[in-house]
């Protein structure tokens, strides 16, 4: 069973990072939302993350990266004359790169994006619910 690895508790934060078969090493974040959090605090929210992230299969990223690349594609375009091609929708989806997962009390959980060619500079935020629905999805400056 594969376990979160290399915690460390840094501003109220615990990072640390996890291997998904599909994906490989991924950053991982826990934020309690609280001051002054102590490691054992974090023990809930870890255990509901273990079981959440390995739910996180290939199967179910391909969609949620095909869902973001429509999206963010759809809204690029949205009030303009251009009519969006399929290629533009792959190329965008090909570009995703998933960064981070952090985890929040309450069952929220959100991937964290970077696509380089068709965002620089910036990160995809994917906040999505225990059954791996995307809930919103915004782009911010990193």
């Amino acid at each position: 069973m594969e376990r979160f690895t290399d915690l460390k508790l840094l501003e109220d934060r615990l990072n640390a990072n996890f291997c998904l078969p599909h994906i490989g090493k991924i950053a991982i974040e826990f934020d309690l939302e609280e001051e002054d959090s102590k490691l054992e605090d974090f023990n809930a929210l870890i255990s509901i993350s273990q079981i959440w992230i390995k739910g996180l299969t290939k199967e179910i990223l391909d969609r949620l990266m095909i869902a973001i690349a429509n999206e963010l594609t759809d809204a690029a375009y949205t009030g303009s004359d251009y009519k969006p091609s399929s290629s533009d929708y792959i190329n965008l989806q090909r570009d995703l790169n998933i960064t981070m997962v952090r985890f929040y009390p309450d069952s929220v959980f959100s991937l964290i994006f970077e696509a380089e060619k068709e965002y620089p500079d910036m990160e995809i935020y994917c906040l999505l619910d225990e059954s791996f629905s995307i809930e919103d999805l915004t782009v911010d400056r990193k």
